[in-house]
């Protein structure tokens, strides 16, 4: 498994302790060798487009919130297709530019309801905006894969009745209030 955008770790320690080998990749190359130490793995560091990586090389790759700061990322979507293997799996999570969170939040600010104007969007880190069912159109006519799986960024806590966890896990699939979602896509 490759984790892009690797950040402290987490996803690494994961797939670790999992069985997984893993590899990381983040931009900062101060960040990636003190994790890469500390977690025995390799991590790599730059430009992700120039990493002189196997093709074919991983079955899954993991991209949680990163996909909306790349410059371009039809660059970053064609080198992992090439890095995956045959039937390999592609994660992405994502704001999710249409939800209902950031449409209430986009009428608050257009209605003069919020101290700081359109804050919510996080502006200058995020250059693209996505929401689901665009990038799964992109993803299966563009990229070569499949989507099998979009959630609208509900989570199962400790806690909630079978109630709870029925409506968060059906209503919310249909009804996209989360400002985030997750997407399982296959290289095919």
């Amino acid at each position: 498994m490759l984790a892009v955008g690797c950040g402290e770790g987490w996803e690494l320690q994961t797939a670790i302790s999992q069985g997984w080998e893993t590899e990381g990749f983040d931009v900062d190359p101060d960040v990636t060798a003190q994790l890469s130490k500390k977690l025995g793995v390799e991590i790599h560091s730059g430009n992700f487009i120039k990493l002189k990586l196997n093709k074919q090389r991983y079955s899954a790759i993991y991209m949680h919130h990163v996909l909306e700061h790349p410059k371009n990322p039809n660059e970053y979507l064609l080198k992992i297709h090439e890095m995956l293997i045959d039937k390999g799996i592609l994660f992405i999570a994502c704001p999710n530019i249409n939800s209902l969170a950031n449409r209430f939040k986009s009428l608050m600010d257009s209605i003069g309801l919020k101290k700081r104007k359109a804050k919510h969007y996080d502006t200058f880190h995020h250059i693209f905006y996505y929401n689901p069912y665009k990038l799964k159109r992109l993803l299966e006519n563009h990229y070569g894969f499949q989507v099998k799986l979009i959630r609208n960024g509900y989570h199962v806590r400790p806690g909630q009745s079978k109630f709870q966890r029925w409506f968060l896990k059906n209503l919310l699939e249909v009804v996209p209030y989360k400002s985030t979602f997750m997407l399982l896509a296959q290289k095919v």
